[in-house]
């Protein structure tokens, strides 16, 4: 059997800034693991934007990954732009999702399962 666990630690900080919730994180597993060939790096961003008086937020993501766990090209940005809406205990949330990077010829990003789609999701809180 192969290693598949590992460790990384990871660090963020988030605050708001009038109707904006702001958030910005890292997280870094070392080299030396047996489930890793190397070290990774993993940095993002995430922002929320109520729109003042309605149901709806503006939700935008990016991210950036380099090392052993970026695949085959060692880096890649995963993003993601969306809104969402609250209703009584019910979210609904729809967004398109990404990623760039994956350019080792004579393969697409595609190849690896890494083209673009929108998810939907309703979540409810009890």
């Amino acid at each position: 059997t192969s290693a598949t666990d590992y460790f990384e630690p990871y660090l963020s900080v988030a605050g708001d800034i009038g109707p904006a919730s702001i958030k910005v994180g890292a997280a870094y597993a070392f080299d030396g693991q047996n489930a890793l060939t190397g070290d990774n790096i993993y940095v993002y961003g995430d922002v929320d934007v109520a729109i003042p008086n309605t149901p709806l937020t503006l939700n935008g993501h990016w991210g950036y990954s380099d090392g052993s766990l970026s695949g085959p090209t060692g880096e890649y940005s995963d993003y993601s732009i969306g809104a969402s809406a609250s209703w009584k205990q019910l979210t609904f949330s729809a967004a398109y999702v990404n990623t760039t990077g994956f350019k080792a010829a004579p393969f697409s990003k595609n190849d690896f399962g890494a083209d673009g789609t929108v998810v939907f999701s309703v979540s409810a809180d009890f």
